[in-house]
């Protein structure tokens, strides 16, 4: 029944792309006389299309627990995309790259404890190398997830992987898009996606999921030529981008839902500095001294050596990060591995992964997502606020 229903989907999608071409190629006296008016170029912006993804793969079991759901699965996701033409400085900076607003589908593995998954969110694919017909990239999606059951103890306690309704939804993909007509594309992709509520809700082992996936795009609006050729402007007065640093510091708080462990939910206040040297005008890697206060260490450890009370040097940990940003705009996704180098371990690792978003709202001041992973496993999802400060050396310098 589902695969009709898949099936069905799939061909009134084709559809709308078959109609909007066919409106496309009309002649334009001819399109004055229909009523319907929403495909003129005046109503949308430049270089929109309309795309259709089909998605295959398979549920990678990266805990024993989760072997019983595995299997292949199919995916299918509609996107609104627009091939940017550097209408905004940032996208010259990244050369281009496509914007996508996406919606996706899965049955998942058809296990009835799994069930099924729906997800919303923007993705961006920036380019690694394109030419006029062929366009490879790297396309980033983050958005929100839900899914149809999670854990319960009662009702659905099979299922160990993901613990809450509404989850984080995240896309990583290798892209290849060929211009097959004017008007047409067909994209091929390779990547993974996770669903996790990072550490928010018990139990979170995730879903990871390695896909390959078709597309066929449809351009809905004429491609917008006046601002072509593309040629990315150079700012009067720049200054070489190895003599910038960039230096942060920020604050952040969570919550960790340890309830299929210790039955608790604990707080996470961590805080962090880091200094990070520009490569160019939208990357920067660097180095961060970071510092954190888990509330869960204090009880693992006092039940790890009875009647010996944990000091405060026990249980704040201190370590060190390499850390890689990038910046869309007012936008900064940040990257970072680091290890502990202080405090007494409640980890099975003392090295962690963090994924980071960061929004410059007010000046230099920021607000921040933060993800905390141990080999791959999200451990606590943070909030914070912080602020960075760009200071370029090679100005002083000047004569």
């Amino acid at each position: 029944m589902f695969h009709i229903k898949f099936f069905r989907i799939i061909i009134l999608c084709l559809g709308l792309c078959i109609v909007s071409q066919s409106y496309a190629n009309q002649h334009p006296k001819e399109r004055g006389r229909l009523a319907f008016h929403a495909f003129k170029q005046k109503k949308f912006k430049p270089n929109l299309l309309l795309e259709t993804r089909f998605y295959y793969g398979f549920l990678a079991y990266h805990h024993t627990e989760l072997r019983r759901m595995a299997g292949h699965l199919p995916g299918f996701e509609l996107s609104l995309t627009h091939n940017t033409f550097g209408k905004r400085e940032w996208q010259k900076m990244h050369h281009y790259p496509y914007i996508s607003y996406n919606l996706f589908y899965s049955p998942l593995t058809g296990h009835p404890s799994l069930g099924q998954t729906y997800a919303i969110y923007p993705s961006l694919d920036i380019p690694i190398y394109q030419t006029y017909n062929h366009y490879i990239s790297f396309r980033t999606g983050l958005g929100l997830g839900y899914m149809t059951k999670h854990f319960h103890a009662v009702n659905n306690y099979k299922n160990l992987a993901i613990g809450s309704d509404f989850n984080i939804f995240i896309n990583l993909m290798f892209n290849y898009r060929y211009h097959l007509t004017q008007w047409t594309d067909v994209t091929a992709g390779l990547g993974l996606i996770h669903i996790s509520n990072g550490g928010t809700a018990s139990p979170n082992y995730g879903i990871n999921l390695p896909m390959v996936s078709v597309a066929f795009s449809q351009k809905i609006s004429a491609e917008n030529r006046r601002l072509y050729p593309r040629k990315p402007s150079i700012p009067l007065f720049s200054y070489k981008d190895n003599k910038i640093f960039i230096y942060n510091i920020q604050a952040g708080y969570a919550t960790k839902d340890m309830g299929n462990i210790t039955g608790k939910k604990y707080n996470v206040y961590h805080g962090s500095f880091s200094v990070l040297k520009c490569l160019n005008q939208v990357n920067a890697v660097g180095v961060s001294i970071e510092g954190m206060w888990d509330e869960y260490s204090k009880d693992f450890l006092e039940q790890k050596v009875d009647s010996v009370t944990p000091t405060f040097t026990d249980i704040f940990r201190t370590s060190i990060a390499a850390t890689y940003e990038i910046k869309f705009s007012t936008l900064i996704a940040h990257l970072g591995f680091g290890w502990y180098v202080s405090g007494e371990p409640s980890t099975n690792t003392e090295y962690y992964e963090t994924v980071a978003l960061k929004y410059l709202f007010y000046k230099n001041t920021y607000l921040l997502m933060n993800l905390r992973a141990y080999g791959g496993k999200a451990a606590f999802l943070s909030w914070g606020i912080g602020y960075r400060l760009k200071w370029d050396y090679g100005r002083l310098n000047l004569p």
